[in-house]
């Protein structure tokens, strides 16, 4: 996936995030205008403050905020656990079935177990 757009729509912007409290790298990517994966990387080697959650990155909106100059509360609000957990839920989810959709299709799965 390229920069500019998150889901295939129309690219992403700070006002698109509202009150939330965190962006995910193809959000992130929109709004920064850049590649998702310079992003990614960024995120790896501590450029941009991140935070990976299963195997996702996490971007707080505040300090998009202020890469873009805007006003940040003096005092940075206490993470929405709630939210992530809601974002990020369904990833975990999908991740899961397919690993063990792999296992389940995987050879060794199909030989029988012998007794000892």
């Amino acid at each position: 996936m390229g920069c500019g757009a998150h889901d295939g729509g129309q690219p992403v912007t700070l006002d698109d995030l509202g009150d939330r409290l965190f962006a995910d790298v193809p959000e992130v990517a929109s709004i920064l205008g850049r590649d998702e994966r310079t992003v990614r990387r960024a995120a790896v080697a501590g450029g941009i403050p991140a935070t990976k959650v299963g195997n996702k990155w996490m971007v707080r909106t505040s300090w998009l905020r202020e890469q873009a100059g805007q006003p940040s509360a003096s005092i940075a609000p206490l993470p929405d656990l709630a939210e992530l957990a809601r974002h990020v839920a369904p990833l975990v989810v999908d991740e899961l079935f397919a690993r063990l959709a792999r296992l389940a299709t995987s050879p060794a799965a199909e030989q029988p177990n012998e007794a000892v």
